[in-house]
């Protein structure tokens, strides 16, 4: 085989390798630090985990090809030519381009610091104040509906009504939909403080943000809180509120407010995003 053909392969193998060890251990590393939540949704973190797995089988298997190229001992039929190179970048600077689509991104999470979305995010895509908009039905009898309404008289049996991670979104739904029945119950809720345009200095939001599949799809649902010293607690502080559920007029809309009994500074959980609960519509 031609010395500068074995060379290019031998080193295209070895990046090929080289790459995806480093997604693999990168996946690796985030499940042992606990900082896989800040990136996918629990619900598919397996099939990440399986991901890994994957690569690291590939990875071998690319390295194993680096070895043989090194040696000169191929099997394969592209020995009969040995300018044939339908799999390799046919230039350095083409395969510099194609490697670096792969490398740029997992530079940019290395040396990244990980974070929490807070109130830049929630600014930019707009908090959700009326949960119960996003799932009305067109029938009264649809399903989901009675979903909620079974919910709901599970919710009214609690006291306090306390906002549950696993079930943050549909209680707050639960909560909009059938306002009505819950004014003047005592809930519970736990979130980062977020102030939007137009509130008063005596508003603010408990914030979680809900991730269906990763942190790109995040979307930021709340609830209004009031209170007298409201002004000065800062934007992003983790807090929670206990409070009266009520109704507030905001930006046109009547929505659910929780006047403020108490509040107390937490630490953000170990996992700070919510999700759907895609089991809600079954039971």
């Amino acid at each position: 085989m031609n010395l500068k053909y074995r060379l290019h392969e031998t080193i295209h193998y070895f990046l090929r390798s080289f790459i995806l060890a480093s997604f693999a251990l990168f996946i690796v590393y985030l499940v042992r630090t606990d900082n896989l939540d800040l990136y996918i949704a629990a619900r598919m973190q397996w099939l990440v985990k399986c991901t890994a797995l994957g690569m690291y089988v590939v990875a071998a298997h690319q390295l194993y090809r680096t070895l043989q190229a090194l040696s000169g001992n191929r099997s394969h039929a592209r020995d009969c030519c040995d300018d044939h190179t339908h799999d390799m970048p046919s230039s350095w600077r083409t395969g510099l381009l194609l490697y670096g689509w792969f490398v740029l991104p997992l530079a940019l999470a290395l040396l990244i610091p990980n974070g929490l979305l807070g109130s830049a995010m929630a600014a930019a895509k707009g908090v959700q104040f009326q949960a119960g908009q996003i799932v009305m039905p067109e029938s009264p009898s649809d399903p989901f509906l009675r979903s909620f309404a079974k919910y709901g008289q599970e919710l009214s049996k609690q006291d306090p009504i306390r906002v549950q991670d696993d079930r943050f979104i549909e209680t707050l739904t639960a909560l909009d939909l059938y306002k009505q029945a819950f004014i003047g119950r005592t809930v519970q809720i736990q979130g980062f403080v977020y102030r939007e345009r137009g509130m008063n200095n005596r508003q603010f939001s408990v914030t979680r943000f809900a991730m269906s599949c990763c942190s790109a799809d995040a979307y930021p649902y709340g609830i209004l809180v009031k209170d007298d010293n409201a002004y000065s607690i800062e934007e992003n502080e983790w807090v929670s509120v206990t409070g009266t559920l009520s109704l507030a007029s905001y930006n046109g809309i009547e929505a659910i407010q929780l006047v403020a009994n108490d509040i107390r500074y937490i630490q953000p959980p170990d996992n700070p995003y919510v999700s759907p609960d895609v089991y809600f519509e079954l039971e």
